[in-house]
């Protein structure tokens, strides 16, 4: 039975990458790594991985040019702040919720 429901929220979250847009598979993705490996600092959550940019857009299915345009704009949101290789998350909450549907399901998931 665990299995069965593993398999179904699995099938759950791939359809929800597949028709989920850019931005909030990038949105996903940060907020997944952020609160995995985040680390707090006065500024927000820090995200200093040693992912390249590639990697990065290659987990949010997407390409490096879409990437740094939603990196931007979530930079000028406020949101996030990027130093160089280090992405510092300022608003979690917000980048959850931009992230669509994606923790709901993965919620679910864990509850069920």
């Amino acid at each position: 039975m665990q299995m069965a429901r593993d398999l179904e929220g699995h099938e759950q979250v791939a359809q929800l990458h597949y028709l989920a847009s850019v931005q909030e598979r990038i949105a996903y993705q940060l907020a997944l790594l952020a609160e995995k490996f985040g680390q707090m600092t006065p500024e927000g959550l820090s995200l200093n991985l040693r992912l390249t940019r590639n990697e990065l857009a290659q987990m949010a299915g997407t390409i490096n040019e879409s990437l740094s345009r939603h990196l931007t704009e979530l930079k000028g949101e406020g949101i996030i702040d990027v130093r160089g290789k280090e992405i510092v998350v300022k608003n979690l909450p917000r980048l959850k919720e931009m992230s669509g549907n994606f923790f709901a399901a993965n919620e679910f998931q864990a509850h069920s």
